[in-house]
């Protein structure tokens, strides 16, 4: 939840008689602006201010006063999520903890608040922030006026992005109280090894297990992509692989098994899509690169694998690589289509996805090397956010016990009942192939689900490459 109601600063002559204030700091059309929201008189005022006239009004509150929480789930029709409303429309990102804040925080609370506030805060990219009883309740004056006025300021696109980052973070809630699964017996054998250079985030499962049960906390705003990011102290999305860890998730179900659903170089399709490239054959993508780099039609693992990491380096600034000239050979629409982008950009100072998603660029040097990555990543995020809010109403709609239980880049991962895998099948298929994709992408190209199941995590076998029915 963005909030923070704090003690006024006395030396703040505008607001001596105000007994709560709100703040946020972002960009907006290339401006640094200060939105800001207080109570006087049993009054509350909202405005929005630039940077610069905030600063020349001497007011010497924090520029940077928000907290991001998700662990807020009651949401009530009147009211507004002012988190995704500044994430998505001003572009913030989490700030640093600073130097101001620190002095800041002596200033505002007393001994005892600060020692809580030093035991909770132990990352520079948290903040502290202060909230009353009252003030903690979504209905507050000061939260629904900032709420109404910023909500104010969208257009209908804006309002669409909105509620979709609205229904992707309650879907999140839910995954969260999924729980997942432990085997602890398993997990302190695996800890035993003390050459292990993984024991760290293995004893950091094994001190959250409660009930054979962990939580992972997954973050909306965590970047500034839309790719979701763990939080909480622990990030089940870098478990490594390979390394044996991943066999502690297991299934809750007995006979259960945990089930992976992956997109096929999704972002790469993505990339294509946007460059107006068609292609509906179930040809392997990286292999088809690899023929035309090698000229023959026989590919070895080795090869694929050469043209695999040139195509994801389209994504990662490739026509600013040493593969730009291959890349340019292979795609020259895609080359195109980049420098368009790059150009725009530069030009606009923001990008925007085909969901709406939004950047705003700062700095020129970024302009080059993200702003295509942005398109691309942030549009594979928004489908992978789609995805999860309507497989999960699949779910609910027919009343299965299956979950989901985390979801890693392009991957979605379920805890499946062993007769429900079919029906689970079905909806991957309606939805990761179709209806979480965005029209104009799978009139041009197919997106395939790889999907692999096994009794952990970690030992998973193929069980089905997923391909839409049919093309519409």
């Amino acid at each position: 939840m963005f909030r923070i109601f704090s003690k006024l600063d006395t030396d703040l002559t505008s607001f001596s008689n105000c007994t709560k204030i709100g703040l946020a700091k972002g960009i907006y059309q290339d401006k640094t602006l200060i939105a800001i929201s207080y109570q006087k008189d049993n009054e509350v005022i909202s405005d929005l201010f630039s940077e610069k006239n905030f600063i020349g009004n001497s007011y010497t509150t924090p520029n940077q006063v928000f907290t991001w929480n998700s662990d807020i789930d009651q949401f009530f029709p009147n009211i507004l999520d002012i988190s995704l409303m500044c994430y998505q429309h001003y572009n913030i990102v989490k700030p640093k903890f600073t130097k101001i804040l620190t002095q800041q925080t002596k200033y505002l609370y007393d001994n005892s608040q600060i020692n809580i506030l030093r035991h909770v805060i132990k990352k520079d990219n948290l903040i502290p922030y202060y909230i009353t009883e009252a003030d903690l309740c979504e209905q507050s004056k000061i939260y629904l006026q900032l709420g109404d006025d910023l909500y104010s300021q969208f257009d209908n696109r804006d309002k669409q992005f909105y509620h979709h980052l609205l229904r992707a973070k309650r879907v999140l809630k839910k995954i969260r109280n999924n729980q997942i699964f432990i085997n602890k017996s398993y997990l302190l054998n695996y800890l035993r090894k003390a050459d292990n250079k993984y024991q760290r985030i293995g004893k950091q499962i094994l001190e959250r297990i409660k009930d054979k049960k962990i939580i992972q906390h997954l973050d909306i705003t965590g970047t500034i992509t839309g790719r979701l990011a763990g939080t909480g102290g622990l990030n089940l999305q870098t478990l490594p692989k390979g390394a044996g860890l991943k066999r502690c998730i297991v299934s809750r179900f007995q006979n259960g098994q945990i089930l992976v659903a992956d997109w096929n170089a999704m972002e790469f399709r993505i990339a294509l899509a946007e460059a107006e490239y068609v292609d509906l054959t179930k040809t392997d993508i990286h292999t088809r690169t690899a023929q035309q780099i090698f000229q023959k039609e026989n590919i070895s693992f080795e090869e694929r694998e050469q043209a695999k990491t040139i195509n994801f380096s389209i994504i990662y600034s490739g026509f600013v690589n040493k593969n730009a000239g291959i890349i340019k050979r292979l795609y020259p629409m895609l080359n195109d289509k980049v420098q368009a982008i790059t150009i725009e950009t530069k030009r606009t100072k923001k990008q925007i996805n085909i969901f709406g998603r939004k950047r705003i660029f700062a700095n020129d040097t970024l302009f080059q090397t993200k702003s295509f990555n942005n398109l691309i990543q942030g549009s594979a995020a928004d489908v992978c956010l789609r995805a999860l809010y309507l497989i999960q109403g699949e779910i609910e709609k027919q009343q299965l016990k299956s979950k989901i239980i985390l979801a890693v880049h392009d991957s979605i991962i379920f805890d499946c009942k062993k007769n429900e895998i079919n029906t689970l099948l079905k909806v991957i298929q309606d939805i990761m192939t179709n209806k979480a994709l965005p029209s104009l992408y799978k009139q041009r190209l197919l997106f395939p689900v790889a999907v692999v199941a096994g009794n952990n995590y970690e030992d998973l076998k193929p069980l089905a490459t997923i391909y839409k029915d049919e093309i519409r």
